[in-house]
Order: structure tokens, then C-alpha cells, then sequence
């Protein structure tokens, strides 16, 4: 080393102050309050979504129970109360029943579908409401299924 030339080293602690981590925690506070309102409205698409597929799946399955005679009688799907219900011989007082409950996002248009013994019923629709979006469920007097959002 020359003469006059010492070097000065300065050491740095590691680890962050406090102000970083305010700042750190304001930033991503931030994002999080703008991402909000997107990440509920896909929330509620997902609720909605699920309760049509439901829906489809209930119609499918008491389509088939009528068309194969299960327990010699007529097989449906309605709304009680907030819940969808596939049921045997009648909605109010089945026989046997399966109830899917929508949820306090979802609600659904009030239908009592029954199916003959040919996977036949009468042209209806059923119409999933959720607070972005409306879906409707068309059952043709064939039984075939279309989903329009």
C-alpha cells in the first residue's frame, strides 16, 4: 500500500429496517386490495359453473334411471328450497332423493322435471343465477342438454 492510501471498508448489516418491511407490507397490501374485486368475481363464475354441472349431471342421471326402469318408476329433478334435488316418483315427498345444496352465492330458477320411461320430459329450462352471471340449463323434450351462458 502506498503512503496516504488506507483503505476504508464499511460493513453493512445484514437483514432489512423497518422501514423496508413497511414498505414491503404497504406494497403487496396494495396489489391485494386491487386484485379483490377479480379473484371474488372468479369465485363466484366458479360457484356458478359448478352448480350448472350439477345440474347437467343430475338431469343425465335421473334421464337414465327412467330409461332403465330403475325401481319401475319416474325419475326428476327440481329446486327445493336452495337445493337441487334428483328424486324418484315425486319432488314434494320422494321415494328416494339426492340433494346438491347451491350455497348462498348461487340460486336457481324453480323447475319440477320428470322423465318417461324413454328419457323424454317436457322442453324446460333451469337458469343458474349467481351475482356476475346467469346460465341457462335447456332440456329439450328429447332430453338433450345445452348450456348457455
Amino acid at each position: 500500500m502506498k503512503k496516504g492510501h488506507a483503505k476504508s471498508f464499511t460493513f453493512r448489516r445484514a437483514g432489512s429496517t423497518l422501514i423496508e418491511l413497511i414498505l414491503v407490507v404497504a406494497i403487496l397490501t396494495v396489489l391485494g386490495a386491487m386484485n379483490l374485486p377479480l379473484v371474488s368475481r372468479i369465485m363466484y363464475r366458479n360457484k356458478a359453473t359448478v352448480a350448472v354441472e350439477q345440474v347437467v349431471a343430475f338431469a343425465r342421471k335421473a334421464q337414465t334411471y327412467a330409461i332403465s326402469r330403475k325401481s319401475n318408476d319416474v325419475w326428476g329433478i327440481c329446486i327445493v328450497s336452495n337445493s337441487l334435488r334428483l328424486f324418484q316418483n315425486n319432488c314434494s315427498s320422494p321415494v328416494s332423493k339426492d340433494d346438491y345444496e347451491f350455497g348462498a352465492e348461487v340460486t336457481a330458477s324453480d323447475v319440477n322435471l320428470v322423465f318417461d320411461f324413454k328419457g323424454q320430459t317436457t322442453t324446460t329450462s333451469i337458469v343458474v343465477h349467481s351475482q356476475t352471471e346467469d346460465i341457462t340449463v335447456n332440456i329439450s323434450d328429447l332430453g338433450v342438454v345445452n348450456v348457455q351462458k
